[in-house]
């Protein structure tokens, strides 16, 4: 679409909304409609286009709502809120009118998106790749979500291997053999299971791990702009490891190897449908004897070479190993970030927030106070407690 075109469209589509500078209709005993969130998932690109594009006036915070614009549209007095519950809106139809409040809101609703639309394209676009560009913006902290899944399933696995390390009761006379090896067969269920909820808990963990460690780009020494931010999300966990911290040093490299060989042996096959590195998924020929491993000996470190990929004893030595490696990172170069990050607060890396960081680093109860302050506005928000 032209410019030309554009700007004729939006003058189209923006004609029957008009301004009004009263207190608008959210305490009057409009018509209340609730819009659903698929028609307008983003707020804020509403907000956005109501105030900016059509120049209409935001009334702000009240008990429960986080904005309101009042509008008319057609002559009908209409206010769009955002509230506790989602958007809502608020219409007083004209006397004499025929048409009805869902109607008005179905038709409020379709131009809105149409607007939406236009200006992502003619505004909004631009904007964005600047803003990215020079790294203003926030990436939602999804630390506790991610360990949650995490402790899930290492929790799951637990308690799978837990019952199958149990010997089978001895069936009385009555019962037969047949009841013996039916607990047999539940105890080799409950290995298969810990196995399958081990590599479901090392997949969270890696992920959660790399969460973490693009959180950790804000505080380090490093600069997000230009395309750094995004290169250093989409790198492996590996390269964005040795970016934050410095494996020559000895008690970091070896924190490294025990994730890398976990991360080889447990995530990466499991990751490209069984195959690890190389060959070691493949079995040569030998004619007259038989399919050999192309790893030869080296087989027994494969995953592969157990009944099931995990044992009871190698679910031990990763649960070490990942607890091992979460307390050196609260612990190391790093251990101010994560005071923030565990708060859960989202992470902003625009220059103003990370030199915030940096000031706060060396000053525990500044820091702590900085974040029960900013914790308790992010609760008065997400409740609407304004």
């Amino acid at each position: 679409m032209s410019s030309s075109a554009a700007d004729d469209a939006l003058h189209r589509l923006t004609a029957p909304f008009t301004r009004r500078d009263d207190a608008g209709d959210i305490w009057s005993g409009a018509n209340i409609i609730a819009i659903d969130r698929d028609d307008l998932p983003v707020p804020s690109l509403v907000l956005f286009v109501l105030t900016r594009t059509m120049g209409l006036v935001d009334l702000g915070e009240h008990e429960k709502t986080r904005w309101h614009v009042p509008f008319g549209f057609r002559g009908h007095r209409v206010t769009l809120a955002l509230q506790k519950f989602g958007m809502r809106m608020y219409i007083d139809v004209t006397k004499g009118s025929r048409e009805i409040a869902q109607a008005i809101a179905d038709d409020v609703v379709r131009s809105l998106k149409k607007v939406i639309r236009i200006v992502e394209k003619t505004t909004l676009a631009d904007i964005a790749s600047q803003q990215l560009a020079d790294a203003n913006v926030t990436i939602a902290n999804q630390s506790g979500r991610l360990r949650a899944m995490y402790k899930h399933f290492r929790q799951q696995a637990s308690e799978a291997f837990a019952a199958s390390q149990l010997a089978p009761e001895t069936p009385e006379a009555k019962e037969g053999v047949g009841a013996f090896f039916a607990a047999v067969g539940d105890r080799i269920g409950q290995e298969q299971s810990g196995a399958w909820e081990t590599i479901a808990a090392v997949n969270a963990y890696f992920s959660l791990l790399e969460h973490e460690m693009v959180l950790l780009f804000a505080f380090a020494d490093l600069n997000p702009a230009y395309g750094a931010l995004q290169t250093f999300i989409g790198n492996r966990w590996g390269l964005k490891f040795k970016c934050l911290f410095d494996v020559s040093d000895r008690s970091t490299k070896h924190v490294y190897e025990a994730l890398h060989a976990i991360a080889e042996t447990y995530r990466n096959p499991y990751n490209h449908g069984g195959f690890e590195k190389g060959n070691a998924a493949l079995w040569f020929h030998v004619p007259g004897i038989a399919a050999m491993p192309a790893r030869l000996s080296d087989y027994r470190e494969s995953p592969h070479f157990e009944v099931f990929p995990v044992q009871p004893e190698s679910f031990d030595k990763i649960c070490a190993t990942l607890d091992d490696t979460e307390h050196w990172l609260r612990r190391g170069i790093h251990a101010h970030a994560f005071d923030w990050i565990d708060s859960g607060l989202d992470i902003s890396f625009d220059a103003e927030s990370r030199e915030n960081y940096r000031d706060l680093a060396a000053n525990p109860k500044r820091r702590q106070a900085e974040i029960d302050h900013r914790s308790h506005l992010a609760e008065r928000a997400a409740n609407m407690n304004f």
